[in-house]
């Protein structure tokens, strides 16, 4: 009677194992770790972004690839996405790594494989091919996003402009000259973004990297324009004529659709005061996102070389400095430690500005110091950095010595050295002298030598844990029970 249950029974078990066994490894073929790349458009235009879009599945912790650098192309991270799934009992994972590329010069650019860490495995991407062509042609003119040739016939000028503002044409090499660009953006076409931001196109210079631009409206030849402002600083990095610019920006603002534009009108939606009329106005009109490449003239820079011979303490700072020391505490003994504060605040280029020197370091012992930069203006130019140097004296001192920094004064055209007062401490004790009083009482030893027996006796250890598990009574190992042994029905 009870055979046909017990049966029954291990066949829903067998069928059970097999559909885990199969979902397991179904699972575990879904989580077959892999990585694909693809570009959103293998051909664009300066100045017309394109997206790199790198996916990875069938794991759920990846590393992400690192910076991506190619030569001619602006590739910044544009954040990650995730995705989870339920497939044959298991968890699907999917992490697609999304950049932005910026393409800064025309030509072929290749993407090389970046390296994927998953799980301890390593994996590459394909290699990718990028064409870049001038914006000038007919190549993309329907490319863009939504748009068709009656479309693209958009004027630029009409749109908005930008200006690259350098206050001298003359510098010298490492030294800090600001810049300023204004782009204006004519208020009939409403700006959606401002594309990957405002670029300085050249070679032999670097770039503050620059923060938000401030906003403001203004009225220029009777139109209303919304500016952005945008700051920031070059510093030379070779001397000679340097090419500067053009400052450029691909703003994404709204324009009337032509195709629902009046055939009676004006071809040129700029070209009325009353921009064609009410109806034909972006702000209400049916419109449609479109990409402006918009860019200033460039400017020359004249960039001098420092003069010859510069001070040993020169390490390349190029500005107009001021320096404060201070230590703490006033009063220690030998061999404790002082905290040494060095101020230098002004204008230049702080990444080059290191700590001030003891100029007497006899007598010194000096570490590493640490050092924060508080800038006073948007770009980094003008603050104050500020070095925290600990150091002991080796002997007795009263006094920590002065500090110098030299730096490279371009107004002067000459180098300056500061140096700071001395700072007047009490350093009291004496130095180590045990190596000393070692050797010397070497010779004053008189007392005779005790002669050495011929059975060595080890010598008493110190009090410590070591010594007493050594020094513990011998105890005889006993393995017999407990209740056998006479001292315990004796006790």
């Amino acid at each position: 009677m009870m055979k046909v249950p017990m049966l029954a029974l291990r066949i829903q078990v067998l069928l059970l194992a097999f559909f885990a066994i199969a979902g397991f490894s179904a699972a575990r073929a879904a989580e077959s770790p892999s990585v694909t790349a693809v570009l959103t458009d293998s051909e664009t235009t300066l100045g017309r972004p394109v997206q790199l879009e790198i996916q990875v599945t069938g794991v759920s912790n990846p590393k992400p690839p690192g910076e991506i650098n190619v030569d001619g192309l602006d590739i910044r991270s544009a954040g990650v996405s995730r995705q989870y799934s339920m497939q044959n009992f298991g968890v699907n994972y999917s992490f697609t790594y999304n950049y932005t590329i910026m393409p800064l010069r025309p030509g072929a650019f290749r993407i090389p494989p970046q390296v994927i860490d998953v799980a301890g495995k390593v994996l590459r991407t394909p290699e990718l091919t990028l064409n870049v062509v001038n914006s000038t042609g007919g190549q993309s003119a329907g490319r863009s996003r939504g748009s068709n040739n009656r479309d693209a016939n958009v004027d630029p000028a009409q749109i908005g402009f930008v200006e690259m503002i350098l206050p001298k044409n003359t510098a010298y090499v490492g030294e800090m000259v600001p810049v300023q660009i204004r782009l204006g953006l004519n208020m009939r076409a409403p700006v959606e973004s401002l594309g990957s931001g405002m670029q300085i196109a050249g070679q032999g210079f670097t770039t503050q990297k620059m923060p938000e631009p401030r906003q403001t409206v203004e009225t220029i030849n009777g139109r209303s324009y919304q500016v952005f402002i945008f700051k920031t600083a070059i510093s030379a990095a070779r001397t000679g004529k340097l090419e500067i610019g053009p400052a450029e920006i691909t703003p994404v603002v709204r324009v009337a659709r032509s195709g629902q534009r009046n055939p009676s009108l004006p071809r040129d939606l700029f070209d009325d005061p009353f921009f064609n009329n009410f109806f034909n106005d972006p702000a209400f009109a049916p419109s449609m996102p479109k990409e402006v490449p918009l860019k200033s003239t460039s400017t020359t820079l004249e960039v001098k070389p420092l003069p010859p011979n510069a001070p040993a303490g020169f390490a390349g700072a190029v500005g107009s400095f001021t320096l404060k020391v201070d230590a703490s505490p006033k009063k220690a003994q030998v061999g404790d430690p002082i905290t040494v504060t060095a101020t230098v605040t002004g204008r230049g280029n702080f990444d080059r500005v290191t700590a001030p020197a003891l100029e007497d370091e006899r007598g010194w012992h000096q570490y590493p110091p640490s050092d924060k930069f508080k800038q006073d203006d948007d770009v980094g130019i003008s603050g104050a950095k500020t070095f925290e140097t600990a150091v002991s004296a080796k002997e007795r001192k009263s006094k920590v010595p002065p500090l110098a920094f030299t730096f490279f004064d371009p107004v002067k055209e000459a180098y300056a050295t500061l140096k700071s007062e001395e700072i007047p401490l009490t350093i009291e004790g004496a130095p180590s002298t045990l190596g000393s009083a070692s050797a010397a009482a070497g010779p004053r030893a008189t007392s005779p030598t005790p002669a050495v027996s011929a059975t060595p006796v080890p010598a008493r250890q110190e009090q410590d844990i070591l010594y007493q598990m050594n020094e513990r009574p011998a105890v005889v190992a006993n393995f017999t029970p407990l209740y056998r042994q006479r001292s315990f029905w004796l006790a």
